[in-house]
């Protein structure tokens, strides 16, 4: 009696160590056939036996498959991992344990009268002697079965110790379905973040206190800001200590709003930023609101390239409109001038009108000039296409500029990108736009400041194009241009000056149009005015 109480202590504490060994398993992130192998080592350590394995059912293919094995030799165990068993054609002790839901002992693995044939040859392949097999159950459901082994040369196993077992299989099940279930977390978490760092779009959460929770890396990259120094900031701080979250304040700080926004702001660097925010409601699985979510679209190329169409479109509008007024004029004043210059014959040379119809013959040729000029805007421009280095072109621009930038007591700057490779163009047509444009400058300035030309290739966080090409900017730090008045610095006739023909900057935008590249005017950094010329890299 005394043996029997000893021997169910021992077994118990054995049950106790196990399961307390395999619970560790739960608070340490590991993969699942670490926890698999570690479940057999303490079934063989602490409950008593040579070899164990596992076996977890595969529903989608109707398999009991081994997932983990140790104590049955190197061959048997390659074997066991390689030869699933069918859960509807292959009967042995495995899928009858799966099937009945009840834990099995086989005394004697050769000659037990339920034993198949399929299982006397596992046994010869394996070298089993007395098994226990316990099925794995989570909420009610059979995951797989697990199965214990003792040589034939080594004690029975006792009715204590297959109950031991029991227990120990059934904590085995939770951390099984437990580890699963995190793996299972952990992959959708995975995709989460990955779909997040996908997004072109920018997306920032913060929770029901205003703490930023997460950024993703387009975030950081269109609000200017590093993650690790946001998150557990609260947003109240955050506007005030980084600008581009300063400038969209009312939004970030009324979350409410569910409206989408439209911001259109500089940098600090003085480049162009058009962003579109979007909040809203951040939920939990239940539906339950506990914060928000902001959505960041880069609306800045889309912008400028709207603006640059809505400007060709104009400007086409004014030209076709200019030269049907034009032809409209001309063929009256031919008429004019023919009758003046019929009149002018008629007259002696000593007649007293005969200077008054000389100026106006000379005025109705000026007339005809400017009709000439109006005619010109809507024909397209004649190019001369050579391959060329723009570097070469913008020099002898600035050859010509330096003793206008002298005489005017303003400093000249340039800076060039030698990696640039050659592009097509009309060189003359080039040159002069650059010229046209840096003259615009040296008169803002009013005979004090500096000009900075420069050549670069694309910076294509702002501008793109297709094939390569080549930007070539040109900045001063003048009065710069009233925003009004943006919009209308490349219209025919637009001029600020008294003395100017407000064709200049039109001509400008022609050429850059012809040689299908692109023209920009935006505040200087240090305040003025920048132009930005983009030229591909061959022309269609």
């Amino acid at each position: 009696m005394a043996d029997t109480q000893r021997r169910e202590v021992e077994t118990k504490n054995k049950v106790i160590t196990s399961i307390f060994r395999i619970s560790n398993l739960l608070t340490q992130q590991i993969d699942l056939d670490e926890i698999l192998y570690s479940i057999l080592l303490s079934a063989k350590k602490d409950l008593g036996f040579s070899a164990a394995c596992l076996f977890l059912v595969n529903e989608e293919k109707t398999l009991l498959e081994c997932r983990m094995i140790t104590g049955f030799g190197d061959k048997g165990e390659y074997w066991a991992y390689n030869k699933p068993f069918h859960m509807d054609k292959h009967d042995c002790m495995e899928t009858k344990v799966v099937k009945s839901g009840r834990v099995m002992y086989f005394e004697d693995t050769l000659n037990d009268p339920r034993l198949t044939a399929i299982d006397r040859g596992i046994t010869q392949r394996l070298n089993r002697g007395r098994v226990v097999y316990a099925p794995l159950t989570v909420k009610g459901t059979i995951i797989g079965c697990m199965g214990v082994n003792r040589p034939m040369v080594d004690l029975t196993i006792s009715e204590e110790e297959i109950e031991a077992f029991t227990i120990f299989a059934n904590q085995a099940s939770i951390i099984i379905e437990n580890s699963q279930f995190s793996k299972q977390l952990m992959s959708e978490r995975n995709l989460n973040e990955s779909i997040l760092e996908s997004s072109p779009n920018g997306i920032l959460t913060i929770d029901s206190d205003g703490r930023i929770i997460s950024l993703n890396r387009a975030g950081e990259d269109i609000l200017s800001v590093k993650q690790g120094e946001l998150l557990t900031m609260n947003m109240s701080d955050a506007v005030d200590r980084y600008q581009t979250l300063s400038i969209l304040r009312d939004i970030l700080l009324h979350p409410s709003i569910r409206s989408s926004r439209e911001y259109d702001f500089r940098r600090d660097n003085g480049s162009r930023c058009c962003l579109e925010v979007t909040p809203s409601p951040f939920k939990d699985i239940d539906g339950n609101e506990t914060g928000t979510l902001f959505l960041f679209r880069d609306l800045t190329e889309k912008k400028i390239i709207s603006e640059q169409v809505q400007r060709m479109g104009k400007l086409a509008s004014i030209g076709q409109l200019a030269a049907g007024v034009s032809h409209e004029i001309r063929n009256p004043l031919m008429g004019i001038g023919a009758t003046l210059e019929l009149t002018l014959e008629n007259l002696a040379l000593d007649h007293p009108q005969r200077e008054m119809l000389m100026r106006s013959i000379e005025e109705t040729e000026r007339i005809d000039d400017i009709i000439s000029d109006l005619l010109d805007l809507a024909r397209p421009r004649e190019m001369n296409f050579e391959s060329g280095n723009v570097n070469d072109i913008i020099k002898e621009a600035c050859q010509f500029l330096s003793g206008i930038c002298q005489k005017e007591n303003i400093g000249l700057i340039s800076d060039f990108d030698d990696a640039l490779s050659s592009i097509h163009m009309d060189k003359d047509k080039v040159r002069q736009t650059i010229i046209n444009i840096a003259l615009n400058s040296i008169q803002s300035m009013e005979n004090t400041g500096v000009l900075n030309i420069s050549t670069s290739a694309p910076n294509r966080a702002y501008y793109t194009l297709s094939n390569g090409g080549i930007q070539i900017t040109i900045e001063d730090n003048g009065k710069g241009i009233a925003p009004e008045m943006k919009e209308k610095v490349f219209d025919p006739f637009f001029t600020t000056r008294p003395d100017g023909t407000g064709l200049g900057l039109y001509n400008c935008h022609k050429v850059v149009e012809a040689h299908h590249g692109s023209i920009f005017i935006e505040d200087g950094a240090s305040g003025g005015t920048k132009v930005t010329v983009l030229l591909p890299g061959t022309v269609e």
